[in-house]
């Protein structure tokens, strides 16, 4: 085990939509690791924070730009599904 590594948050469920994900947050000597995975596939994404004030602010951000990034596809046919169908020109 590492020393300089203590585990604030592990596998906590998130979801966004109909995604579901575990969220694990480390924290080396000076700054703080998310670690995002999907839990029906092998998606997982990381991000450092320098400044835990900056982690409370940026991570629900964060986690939801990931899950965009897991499946762009239903993302943009989302946008689409929502669309008035109103063409402008």
């Amino acid at each position: 085990m590492n020393p300089h590594r203590k585990v604030m948050i592990e596998n906590k469920h998130i979801r966004v939509g109909d995604n579901s994900y575990k969220l694990t947050i480390l924290k080396y000597i000076d700054d703080y690791t998310a670690y995002l995975s999907d839990v029906n596939s092998q998606f997982t994404i990381k991000k450092r924070f320098t400044l835990k004030q900056l982690m409370a602010n940026e991570l629900e951000r964060w986690i939801v730009s990931s899950d965009t990034m897991n499946d762009p596809e239903s993302s943009y046919f989302g946008q689409l599904e929502r669309w008035s169908g109103v063409v402008r020109v």
